[in-house]
């Protein structure tokens, strides 16, 4: 008896073309949105494959369902041929028929329609200037941190003076210099494919001294238009730091830093811009995905919600003490 496979290959080329123009996709209904991880995983080197292989497995389910509906489809559209040429019944060929269809259904999982339906967000563009500590400073402290900040905006007004002087007071902690905007993904995205290139901020520009390691701060607009080289490295998504400025911190409106403006600008020389936040952001991420997946917590790791065996001890110095690995908080 003839099998599945004995077909002629003009018949199989045809169930091929008609699998081929009617791959499935997901479809995502308003409710259907991107979450943090899910944001950040796709800023990262070949983040859009890797967040579609994620949601293609944490939906496996309704892609069974969507192969499971087109074969059937198929099904419909080339029984009578395929009896024909067989001279049997459906039952004889069906598995067979199946298994040939799986290996060239694709189902599309759509990023590109969550990505372009997200809202906007925040993101921040370290400008490479790291204020210190002003708790103890003297007036000619501060005056050196203002002078350090115009440079690196290219300010040469006083214009600006006393707006900046009160951030620099305010952020007492002192902290990374940075830049504010609201954009979708997608400009995102494509900012992240430019090299030896500016970025130029303009509008009512947000700046801002951030500490990411306690989430202390303070910002101010400046309308002021200015160049900063520009590398991938220095964008920041707001929400993936986890003592963030404006939300976890502040809990600024989703869209407050919206009148900075930006674009990508040539320029004739390329200047270098210092990184200080990558190194410190990505030891935090490290521990974070240890504890997700170990469940251990790390000594030194101040972030309270990483440790499970926590005791206070009552007993000068009173403290919070970690059993598992030594870590300790001070009242």
């Amino acid at each position: 008896m003839k099998t599945f496979y004995d077909l002629p290959e003009e018949l199989l080329d045809e169930i091929k073309t008609h699998i081929d123009k009617n791959q499935p996709e997901f479809y995502w209904d308003r409710n259907d949105d991107l979450n943090v991880d899910d944001i950040e995983l796709l800023l990262e080197e070949e983040g859009f494959n890797e967040l579609s292989d994620k949601i293609f497995e944490n939906n496996i389910d309704y892609v069974t369902t969507l192969e499971d509906e087109l074969i059937d489809v198929c099904i419909d559209e080339f029984e009578n041929k395929i009896n024909e040429q067989l001279v049997c019944e459906k039952d004889d060929w069906e598995e067979d028929f199946k298994n040939f269809c799986i290996d060239y259904i694709c189902v599309n999982t759509k990023v590109e329609d969550l990505i372009r339906r997200h809202n906007n967000e925040v993101f921040f563009y370290e400008t490479g200037l790291v204020l210190e500590d002003t708790t103890y400073s003297s007036d000619e402290d501060i005056e050196e941190s203002l002078n350090s900040i115009k440079n690196t905006l290219s300010i040469t007004t006083n214009e600006f003076d006393e707006k900046i002087k009160l951030m620099i007071c305010q952020a007492n902690y002192g902290g990374n210099l940075v830049v504010y905007f609201y954009t979708d993904l997608n400009k995102i995205l494509k900012l992240q494919k430019e090299e030896n290139k500016n970025i130029r901020f303009s509008g009512n520009v947000s700046i801002a001294i951030i500490n990411t390691d306690n989430g202390s701060g303070d910002e101010t607009e400046i309308k002021h238009t200015f160049d900063l080289p520009f590398v991938k490295e220095n964008l920041y998504f707001e929400k993936g730091i986890k003592y963030n400025f404006s939300f976890a911190v502040c809990g600024m409106i989703h869209d407050w830093c919206k009148d900075t403006l930006f674009e990508i600008v040539e320029t004739e020389e390329i200047k270098e811009i210092k990184n200080n936040l990558s190194s410190s952001l990505s030891y935090d991420k490290e521990l974070s995905k240890k504890w997700r997946e170990t469940g251990k917590c790390t000594m030194g790791d101040i972030d309270f919600t990483r440790h499970k065996n926590v005791e206070y001890i009552n007993d000068f110095p009173c403290e919070h003490r970690c059993k598992d690995c030594g870590t300790f908080w001070i009242d």
